[in-house]
């Protein structure tokens, strides 16, 4: 799927949702297996590729910042709501509606618990701290650029010097100053227009 022209996110986070019906079937029952380091060595890769797909993201962004940029439920965290939903079906007086929102908002707790604790996705953690807000969100679906400037990997002098497509990381406009996410997002005069 290409990241600029193919299809909009909705379309993308149905392909998205077909890979996770595979992946999470039966996963109630085999949840346990996750825990495994060859389990899990086979599974996030997959689950990561379809969260970056949702977002049209670089190869490089982490898996905590692309599900949380894709708004998608890191994958043990989705495994952990299934099963108990499972469990908990028929022993409760709940319905099942009730069920589900009980365990998404506990699944989302887990969620932030585990975003808050991640080294990874720094950036994005800046710019998204919360993640119930941005799962709940009722606007905007991300793009090819906006998931740029979320998870700061994109086409920013500062991120194209590491894999040496720059001959250097300084701001044509600013000079001495490292353009990276941050610069352009916030601080960089070539960019006044856009951001107002």
């Amino acid at each position: 799927m290409p990241n600029v022209g193919g299809p909009k996110q909705k379309r993308r986070a149905l392909l998205s949702s077909v890979v996770t019906s595979v992946l999470t079937y039966g996963i109630a029952i085999w949840v346990d297996a996750l825990t495994l380091q060859k389990s899990q060595r086979k599974v996030a890769p997959v689950y990561r590729l379809s969260a970056l797909r949702i977002t049209s993201a670089f190869r490089t962004v982490s898996e905590d910042a692309v599900c949380v940029i894709a708004g998608v439920l890191p994958i043990g965290v989705l495994a952990e709501e299934r099963r108990s939903l499972y469990r908990r079906r028929g022993s409760t007086s709940m319905s099942a509606e009730e069920l589900k929102t009980e365990e998404r908002q506990s699944s989302l707790k887990r969620w932030q618990q585990s975003w808050d604790a991640s080294i990874k996705g720094r950036w994005t953690y800046r710019l998204i701290s919360k993640v119930d807000r941005w799962f709940n969100r009722n606007h905007s679906a991300v793009n090819y650029y906006l998931t740029q400037m979320l998870s700061g990997h994109g086409c920013f002098r500062a991120y194209l010097y590491k894999f040496k497509y720059e001959d250097s990381p300084e701001c044509l406009t600013c000079s001495g100053v490292k353009e990276d996410a941050e610069h352009a997002f916030f601080a960089c005069p070539r960019f006044d227009t856009q951001r107002w």
